[in-house]
Formats: structure tokens, C-alpha cells, sequence
């Protein structure tokens, strides 16, 4: 940059005017101007900054807004939703109790509850709940529509539940084989793979997974899913230590990848009794319990029991 010089006017001690001048060497003007620029790039980062500032407050305050009326909409649909859910707990109850009386009809229990792409949607759920976020998108109109879907649903779960109690009174003399039945959830914990084909994840082959497999913490107990003998308690190879027990009419129960064994082969369990520990022992990829029914060395979908926990 090259040096300049600035003139101005001024007057001597006699009142005459004088021509002055300032010079301003190359290293002077280089040091101005870079100052004028730096100073101009601050003050613009700053008006950005503040801008950005700005429009974050008024976003947030609308943000804030609708979150009060989400919070409303769902706290109401939570109410609801819980209703319903009770009903249809009563409602699964019966439908599953039904199909367990149903002569034990193999045709029906070895196949998949569920099928494998419903399966895959549910596992996929497991690690990621319905959220609040998920209704910001919600339009009034698809609110409108929700409330009347609600609306048809609790009717119908209504009706379910008075159909299905006539028809378990038909049923009352079957209750013998409903005590051999294994209705329990066998653990506290959250099924990571169903029953039917899938990719087995040690060898990799697709095969038949005959069971449930349970996510549970390393310890949790595992209970009798009900009365029973023990016919086995011990290692199997694959499958680790397990427990195998006859619950009579042909029915038997696998609790295989245990850590600790707590009954032994001959000993009478009762439903709910605590037989082992879950574990990861036998090829598995981490704690959790693979739960097995079988009819008559047939294995089947031990979804279609559980009724409850």
C-alpha cells in the first residue's frame, strides 16, 4: 500500500490561514486500514450474531407455545390410551387362553404369532419408544381423526371383552390342563427375537429359532412359567446351563444361557417358583434367557401362552 498524506486548514497565531499536512507512511497505511477492516469484520460478526440471537428467542417462544398444547393433547391421549390398554389386556388374556384350550393344536402353535416383518418392526421398537417429539408433526385434522379412531377402538374392545367372558365359561371345564399350561412371562425383561426363521447370529445360517429370546439384566431371576417336574437341570452344550421342565399332557418348558442353577432334575415347581439366574453361558452373545415350549417334543411359539407377568 502506497503512503499518502492528509491536508488540512488552520490558523496561525495571527489569525492567517495555514496549509498543513499529515504524512502517513506505507507501514502507517497498512496498519489504518487493517484496523478499518478488522473493525468492520467484528462489527458484521456481531450484527450476525445478534441476529441470530434474536431469531432464536422468537423461535423458542413459539416452540415453547406449542409445547403447552402438545403436553394437553397428550396427556389426554395418555388417559385414554391407558383405558384402552387395560381393556385389551382382558381382551388378549381371553383370546390367548382360548387358543391354549383349543386341544393344544400344534398346526395353530407352531406357527409364528407373529409374522417375521411385524416381528422385525417390534424388536426394531424395543431400543426406541413412542416419544412426545413423534406428535409435533401432528396436524388438528389428524388429531380429529386419532380421537375418533380412539373412539371405534374402546367400543370395540368393549364388546371383545363381553364376547370372549361368555365364551371362557364354556370352557370352565377344561380347567385342569390350563394349570399345566405355561402362561408366565419367565422373566422380567423384553423379548429381542421371536420365534420362527431367522439368521442365527453366532454361525450365521438361517434356522429355525424355537423359542423366545429374553433381554435381562445379568442375575435376574427365571420362573417356573408353571407347576411342574424337573427333568433336567444342568449344561447342554450350546445352550449352557438350562433347566427343562414337564408341566404334563405332553408340555414342556427350556430355560437355556443361564448363570446359576437353583433346582435340581426330579424336583416339583410351582408356577412362579425361581428355578435359575439369567446368565450368558453356551453361545451367546450376551445375558439373556431363550425360553422354549414344546408339545410333544414339537417345539411352538411360546407367544401364544403368555398370558402373565
Amino acid at each position: 500500500m502506497k503512503p499518502f498524506s492528509i491536508k488540512y486548514t488552520s490558523r496561525d497565531n495571527t489569525g492567517s490561514k495555514v496549509e498543513k499536512s499529515i504524512d502517513i507512511s506505507e507501514g502507517k497505511s497498512k496498519l489504518i486500514f487493517g484496523s478499518l477492516l478488522i473493525f468492520s469484520i467484528v462489527g458484521f460478526s456481531a450484527t450476525v450474531h445478534y441476529l441470530n440471537l434474536f431469531s432464536t428467542v422468537v423461535s423458542n417462544d413459539y416452540l415453547e407455545s406449542e409445547n403447552k398444547i402438545l403436553k394437553v393433547k397428550l396427556k389426554r391421549y395418555r388417559e385414554r390410551l391407558k383405558k384402552i390398554d387395560k381393556k385389551l389386556k382382558v381382551v388378549s388374556t381371553f383370546e390367548k387362553k382360548l387358543k391354549s384350550f383349543a386341544n393344544l393344536d400344534k398346526k395353530v402353535l407352531t406357527t409364528p404369532y407373529f409374522e417375521e416383518e411385524v416381528a422385525d418392526e417390534i424388536s426394531s421398537k424395543v431400543a426406541s419408544p413412542l416419544r412426545p417429539n413423534d406428535f409435533l408433526d401432528r396436524t388438528d385434522i389428524e388429531y380429529q381423526e386419532f380421537d375418533k379412531h380412539l373412539d371405534r377402538f374402546e367400543n370395540t374392545s368393549s364388546e371383545l371383552k363381553s364376547q370372549l367372558s361368555q365364551l371362557v365359561r364354556l370352557y370352565s371345564d377344561r380347567k385342569m390342563i390350563f394349570h399345566a399350561l405355561p402362561t408366565l412371562f419367565p422373566t422380567m425383561g423384553w423379548i429381542t427375537s421371536f420365534y420362527g426363521k431367522r439368521k442365527n447370529p453366532v454361525t450365521g445360517r438361517m434356522k429355525l429359532h424355537a423359542g423366545l429370546d429374553i433381554g435381562a439384566a445379568f442375575g435376574a431371576p427365571i420362573l417356573a412359567a408353571a407347576d411342574g417336574i424337573v427333568v433336567y437341570s444342568g449344561r447342554k452344550n450350546a445352550m449352557g446351563k438350562v433347566v427343562q421342565i414337564d408341566h404334563g399332557y405332553g408340555i414342556q418348558t427350556t430355560y437355556a444361557h443361564s448363570q446359576k442353577l437353583l433346582v435340581n432334575s426330579g424336583e416339583s415347581v410351582t408356577k412362579g417358583q425361581i428355578i435359575a439366574r439369567v446368565g450368558s453361558t453356551g453361545h451367546s452373545t450376551g445375558p439373556h434367557l431363550h425360553y422354549e415350549v414344546r408339545i410333544n417334543g414339537v417345539p411352538v411359539d411360546p407367544y401364544y401362552f403368555l398370558i402373565e407377568q
